[in-house]
């Protein structure tokens, strides 16, 4: 029992210095400076946009597409003869995964990216922000897309 309130006045003894503010004279002997360029690198890295592509729904896919927003379809050319959304240009991932941007020369324009169930578009479009595109959408797989394909 001695050996158990000892222990437990230790664990006490140890919480309230390890969680007791420091004092003014502790504050004051070590100021923080920040030096001039040292600013102003801090505010440009904030400045600068971190690039990654955004998780969309199919319905805001088929709202930005009404827009006139370039979609693409990356699956393979075979996939992409039995069906595919419309107005849907095909830029299959081993493409992509090739660096063959030919069909995408404008880096800031909106790509919608979609697949068969989504994993490739997350691959695509993950390599499309590599490449330096900036506005890019990922809705996932035509399995889930709740309107009409062209099946010729």
């Amino acid at each position: 029992m001695k050996k158990a309130i000892i222990y437990i006045s230790l664990l006490l003894t140890v919480l309230l210095i390890g969680c007791t503010p420091p004092t003014q004279k502790e504050v004051a002997e070590e100021p923080v400076v920040l030096e001039e360029p040292a600013m102003e690198d801090a505010i440009k890295e904030e400045a600068e946009p971190v690039a990654e592509y955004r998780k969309i729904t199919a319905e805001e896919a088929k709202d930005m597409m009404v827009e006139g927003n370039l979609t693409i379809d990356v699956r393979t050319k075979e996939e992409y003869d039995q069906g595919y959304i419309e107005g849907a240009l095909l830029v299959p991932l081993d493409t992509l995964m090739r660096e063959e941007y030919d069909q995408l020369p404008e880096k800031d324009q909106v790509i919608l990216v979609y697949c068969r169930s989504g994993n490739r578009s997350r691959t695509a479009s993950q390599l499309l922000v590599k490449a330096g595109y900036t506005q890019v959408y990922d809705f996932g797989g035509i399995n889930s897309w709740p309107y009409d394909v062209v099946k010729e």
